[in-house]
């Protein structure tokens, strides 16, 4: 009788002997840093609106900085800083670290340009235009390959501007027969000897 009386009052106090809340998970996805197995091994539980202090990572990505958290892996979610607390939402929450790399520009002699930063996973994108006196821009280079913007960069890299000098070409107007004279580049500010009409011939002419 006495037990069950001490029974009744801890329930009457609204008190509770276990913890029914639903519970959540908090995942990391460290994106292949080091810290990756660390971060997820710990299998983190809360109950909905149960503080969270988001964690800070510990590992490191060659070439890239840590820059945050965030609920999508292309940066395009809810965005959460180390150290953040936050209530637990009422669902599992993932987050997927975020990495920024720099891409460097060798000119080649041309106009200097400044490093830019590109999210991990994202392309080129937009890519600056230097200018050089007497050339004409052919486009950036890796070490390796041309670069296409809409490719994605793996790693903090220079990209080395290309240079070609300027192209003279020949057209016609109207129906005409023949061969048009071949296109050749020539350095800027050098003389050319134009070729004459050769077998080209304009009907009605």
């Amino acid at each position: 009788m006495k037990y069950a009386y001490i029974l009744l009052i801890i329930l009457l106090s609204g008190c509770h002997l276990f913890d029914t809340s639903p519970k959540h998970h908090l995942v990391y996805h460290c994106m292949q840093s080091s810290a990756d197995s660390q971060l997820n091994a710990e299998k983190l539980l809360f109950s909905e609106n149960d503080p969270v202090t988001i964690a800070r990572s510990t590992g490191n990505k060659e070439g890239h900085i840590f820059t945050g958290w965030n609920t999508q892996l292309d940066g395009s979610g809810t965005s959460y800083q180390p150290g953040e607390v936050i209530s637990m939402p009422p669902h599992d929450l993932i987050l997927y670290s975020q990495w920024n790399l720099t891409i460097t520009f060798n000119s080649n002699g041309g106009s200097p340009l400044p490093p830019k930063t590109v999210t991990y996973g994202s392309p080129y994108g937009e890519l600056p235009v230097p200018t050089k006196p007497q050339k004409i821009f052919a486009g950036w280079q890796t070490p390796n390959n041309i670069v296409i913007t809409d490719q994605c960069p793996a790693l903090h890299t220079t990209l080395t501007a290309q240079w070609r000098d300027p192209i003279i070409s020949f057209t016609t107007e109207g129906e005409t027969e023949g061969s048009l004279p071949p296109k050749a580049s020539h350095p800027a500010g050098t003389e050319i000897t134009i070729p004459g009409q050769g077998d080209l011939v304009r009907r009605g002419f």
